[in-house]
């Protein structure tokens, strides 16, 4: 057993032992005993992509122990097991995503009823006000992120209160008053106390946890709190337990500044329970200033445990004058910053900092514009090439969009290239959607979808009846329905418009959407073919249904009474219902015979099978949908399209789709 705070310079050799330690855990198969928290994204990526690197391990079965500090409450919450029931913890739904963002409307609806009911006194001239409402939303999100529950908070409150009682009669000056009278008599009211709001926002605070607790909702604050509740082995007065937790033996912390309140907390259960912890933090001994407030950090772990400190002073080796910043970087020392500035005559001669320039700005666009001003100097007054020049920033995703406009503003060339990830391409979320068919939890739900979600697919123009498939079921249409086209028809010309005008025997998906809403998008297949059915037994002849679609009774209905009264003028305008458009009972039919095949299509995938069988299966599934072939037109056309973009991002999707099916096979083997 042994915790460990290791120290080490930037871009030092201490990471690099670590992964390795964690890379036999992850080779081994032994990823249950492994927990890795990393204090950022990038960092995540990182030690993702060493501990994955294909060789020693091309993946993991199960859950993959590396995490953000949000990742890590994720898996805690749940994970976590009933002491009782041995059932997990109920999920709850987030308030604060970008799909659902309800976290300030519900605390402005809990202002506005607590203010209704006369409990808000303080508050309550503000309570209207969007700037009151996100106050106390941050306020909230600041006492969840230093771990106070709303009794916790409300103690504090009652305990400063008393503390400020205490001191005013010391003061000599008794209960306080809350109004006063002019010299005219007339009362006003003494502003509100510091406590007054406090106890307030205590009220709102409860009234927010016990909404979140009633209809089982939550927000990533709210989250920390109850994980840190399980940690300490109680939630809501229930016993709760992580079995998984018994099995970790080795706890890593990389690249942590500090930690949140709550953080703390978590990690003040969580490290004596786990025997082997590795803390791994910067430092340099040439340059303590700099890493002076990770000290606050060190105190802090080892005021959890007893930590052994080890320093490590091996670097990664760098050239020239970049090695110089390891020691003068930030560094206030007295004979350190008299080459911050650029010196022009330094830019080619290598003398140490002395073409190296520190840019200190307020926000991301005033310092990339600063760059890009920097840039056109170099290359309008010193004679650099663009390509001599590159730009290196932390995090790409969060500066991407900044540099491509600030670039574009400048007239500046840039080969960035925007990053979409595979979700967001428009091919791969339309195959997110026949997966969610394909993963009901019910098998009756999965045989029988809902129609408006087969429409919510054709709708996407990825899908469709293959080509192949497409003349049977014109052929099946004929022999069953053809009646409801030729009678009354004495041209064939008629009958081939009156196919193409209903979307008969082509594809046509805006009249299957317009047909599966007529009859109801809501049901199920089985249940929207039923009332279809009854729909064309009720409807009336093809005769009379294309009278109907023409027109020649609609003005008759509309035409009010030629002995009626105009209205004056005065009168209010009154908007007539519209009635519904008619559907021919042709169109009904054909559309009731592409759901039943697409049923067929779906219900024909294997429930279970080999990897290799499934991954055959829904291969062949995507293929009668006509998938690759629909993501191609734009490159079939003798003109050129505008959506070739678009198509060239979902030709990759396509194979990102393929790749990651492949990869599901491969990780069951």
């Amino acid at each position: 057993m042994a915790k460990e705070i290791w120290l080490g310079p930037v871009l030092g050799t201490n990471r690099e032992r670590l992964l390795a330690r964690c890379a036999e855990y992850v080779a081994g198969g032994q990823t249950d005993r492994l927990l890795y928290i990393a204090a950022s994204h990038p960092l995540l990526d990182v030690v993702t992509e060493k501990l994955l690197d294909g060789k020693q391990a091309q993946g993991v079965w199960g859950e993959f122990p590396v995490y953000l500090f949000r990742g890590l409450v994720r898996r805690v919450l749940s994970s976590a097991i009933d002491d009782q029931t041995r059932q997990s913890l109920r999920p709850r739904v987030a308030i604060d995503r970008e799909e659902l963002p309800l976290r300030r409307s519900l605390i402005s609806q809990i202002i506005k009823q607590l203010s209704a009911a006369g409990k808000l006194k303080a508050i309550r001239p503000l309570a209207n006000r969007d700037g009151c409402v996100n106050t106390v939303a941050t306020l909230i999100g600041e006492l969840q992120r230093a771990g106070k529950t709303p009794d916790e908070f409300r103690k504090v409150v009652e305990e400063r209160e008393s503390e400020t009682a205490t001191e005013t009669q010391r003061h000599g000056e008794g209960a306080k008053a809350r109004t006063r009278t002019t010299e005219g008599g007339r009362a006003f009211s003494l502003p509100r106390s510091q406590i007054d709001f406090d106890r307030e926002v205590a009220l709102i605070y409860s009234a927010y946890v016990e909404a979140l607790d009633r209809f089982g909702l939550t927000d990533e604050d709210a989250d920390q709190l109850r994980a840190l509740q399980i940690l300490s082995g109680e939630v809501a007065g229930r016993g709760v337990s992580l079995p998984w937790l018994e099995q970790v033996e080795l706890l890593v912390l990389d690249g942590f500044f500090d930690f949140t309140p709550v953080q703390g907390e978590i990690l003040r259960r969580l490290i004596p329970v786990v025997p082997n912890v590795i803390v791994n933090l910067n430092h340099d001994r040439r340059n303590e200033e700099i890493f002076q407030p990770f000290q606050s950090t060190i105190e802090h772990l080892e005021s959890v445990a007893a930590f052994d400190t080890k320093i490590n002073d091996e670097t990664a080796t760098v050239e020239g004058y970049l090695n110089s910043l390891r020691e003068r970087l930030f560094n206030s020392g007295a004979d350190v910053g008299t080459h911050r500035r650029v010196r022009p005559e330094g830019r080619h001669t290598g003398l140490p900092l002395q073409n190296i320039q520190l840019l200190e700005c307020g926000d991301r666009e005033t310092e990339i514009r600063s760059i890009a001003k920097e840039i056109k100097s170099l290359v309008l007054n010193e004679g650099y090439q663009i390509s001599d020049l590159a730009l290196v920033v932390r995090e790409r995703s969060a500066y991407a969009d900044t540099i491509l406009r600030v670039c574009a503003d400048e007239s500046i060339p840039c080969n960035l290239e925007r990053r979409v990830d595979a979700i967001h391409v428009p091919a791969v979320r339309a195959c997110g959607k026949l997966f969610a068919l394909l993963k009901e939890p019910a098998r009756e739900d999965f045989r029988n979808p809902k129609a408006g979600d087969i429409a919510h697919l054709l709708k996407t123009d990825y899908f469709r009846v293959s080509p192949a498939d497409l003349p049977e079921l014109t052929e099946d249409f004929d022999q069953k329905h053809a009646s409801m086209l030729t009678e009354g028809v004495g041209k064939d010309a008629t009958e081939s418009k009156l196919r193409n005008a209903l979307g008969i025997g082509h594809w046509s998906p805006d009249i299957l959407e317009n047909v599966i809403a007529y009859v109801g998008s809501e049901l199920r297949v089985d249940a929207w073919v039923a009332r279809a059915q009854r729909l064309l037994e009720a409807l009336p002849s093809a005769e009379a249904a294309r009278e109907l679609i023409a027109g020649k009774h609609g003005g008759e209905e509309d035409s009010g009474s030629p002995d009626a009264e105009p209205p004056p003028d005065e009168a209010p305008v009154i908007e007539k219902r519209k009635k519904p458009v008619p559907v021919h009972p042709a169109a009904i039919a054909w559309t009731a015979m592409v759901l039943r095949h697409l049923q067929r299509l779906i219900t024909e995938l294997p429930e279970e099978g080999e990897a290799e069988e499934l991954q055959v299966a829904i291969a062949s599934l995507l293929d009668r949908f006509d998938f690759a072939n629909q993501v191609r037109k734009p490159f079939r056309r003798t003109a050129i399209s505008p959506d070739l973009p678009r198509a060239a991002l979902d030709i990759r999707g396509l194979e990102s789709v393929r790749r990651a099916i492949a990869a599901a096979v491969r990780s069951f083997k």
